[in-house]
C-alpha cells in the first residue's frame, strides 16, 4: 500500500482497530468513538502525546510480549475487573471451582500425506473459566489442533480429556457426551456464516441440532426460538435488528466507498465451554 500511494499519488483511508499497523502506514490519525471523532493529529503525535483521555486509554490496552495486557475500560464495560473477580458460574448456574480441569491434551500428534506432520507431540491443559490463547505464525499447526479437539481430525497419537472424558478414543457415547459444549466460534462472518441464511437461522442452527436447548446462562428456560435468538444478540452487544440482516450486511463485511481494512490479525477463536 505505501508503495501504491508513492508511486500513484493516491489517498488511502486505513480502517483498522490495531495502532501498531494505524502507527506503521498512517500519515495522520483520527481517534473514533461512540460514532464521533474525539482526536485528530499527526500520528506520531497523537500516538506519543494523547490529549483525549479515550485514547491513553486505548495506548494503555496495547498487549506486550511476556507482560499482561492491560483492560481499556470505558463507561460500558467500567465494572470490568469486578466481573472478572466474581464466581464462575457453571452450565447449570452454580458456582465452579477455577483450578477444575476442563481441557488436557497429552503428546497430540497428527500426520498428513507424505509425511508432513502438522502436529508434533502437542500438550497443554486449559482449567475451568480460562482462557488460553494459542499463538503461531502461519501452517503452524493452530487450525489443525482446533480440528482435532472439534473432533473433525483424527489424531495419529495423544490423549485428549474433556471434563474427564477420553475424547480420543473416538467413540459414539464420548461424542454425544460432549456434543455442544466443545465449539468453535470464527470470527470472519463472511467465511463463517452461510450467505443464504440470514443472521436468526445461522444463531439458531446448532440449537436447532441440540436435544437439550436450554442455556442456563440466558436465565429463563421458557424462551421462545425468537427470544433466544434476541438474548444471545444482547449478550455479545448488538441489536436485535441484526437477526435479520443477511451476513454481507454486517458491519465490517461490506461498505460503500474506498477503503482499506486490516485483517491482518483476524482470527479463528476455538472456544470449550
Amino acid at each position: 500500500m505505501s508503495s501504491l500511494k508513492e508511486r500513484t499519488g493516491c489517498g488511502i483511508l486505513f480502517i483498522s482497530h490495531d495502532l501498531r499497523n494505524v502507527k506503521r502506514y498512517a500519515d495522520k490519525v483520527s481517534i473514533m468513538r461512540k460514532g464521533r471523532v474525539v482526536e485528530t493529529g499527526d500520528t506520531m503525535s497523537v500516538l506519543q502525546r494523547p490529549d483525549h483521555e479515550y485514547t491513553k486509554r486505548l495506548l494503555a490496552a496495547i498487549p506486550v510480549l511476556r507482560h499482561t495486557p492491560a483492560r481499556l475500560l470505558t463507561s460500558e464495560n467500567e465494572n470490568y475487573h469486578s466481573k472478572l473477580n466474581a464466581p464462575f458460574l457453571g452450565e447449570n448456574g452454580t458456582e465452579e471451582d477455577r483450578s477444575k480441569e476442563l481441557l488436557t491434551v497429552k503428546g497430540m500428534v497428527k500426520t498428513y500425506k507424505k509425511g508432513m506432520r502438522a502436529l508434533d507431540g502437542v500438550s497443554f491443559n486449559m482449567k475451568t473459566g480460562e482462557c488460553l490463547g494459542l499463538v503461531g505464525e502461519s501452517g503452524s499447526g493452530k487450525s489443525t489442533l482446533a480440528r482435532c479437539l472439534l473432533q473433525l481430525e483424527e489424531t495419529d497419537a495423544g490423549e485428549t480429556w474433556f471434563q474427564g472424558i477420553p475424547i480420543h478414543k473416538r467413540n459414539n457415547a464420548a461424542f454425544r457426551a460432549i456434543r455442544g459444549r466443545n465449539q468453535a466460534v470464527f470470527q470472519n462472518p463472511s467465511a463463517a456464516l452461510n450467505p443464504r441464511l440470514k443472521v436468526m437461522d445461522s444463531l439458531m442452527e446448532p440449537l436447532d441440532q441440540l436435544k437439550n436447548k436450554t442455556l442456563s446462562f440466558l436465565g429463563d428456560s421458557k424462551l421462545s426460538r425468537s427470544e433466544t435468538a434476541e438474548r444471545l444478540l444482547q449478550h455479545v452487544g448488538l441489536s436485535e435488528t441484526v437477526l435479520h440482516q443477511y451476513p454481507h450486511e454486517l458491519s465490517g463485511t461490506k461498505a460503500k466507498g474506498v477503503y482499506c481494512e486490516s485483517d491482518q490479525y483476524r482470527t479463528d477463536v476455538h472456544c470449550a465451554r
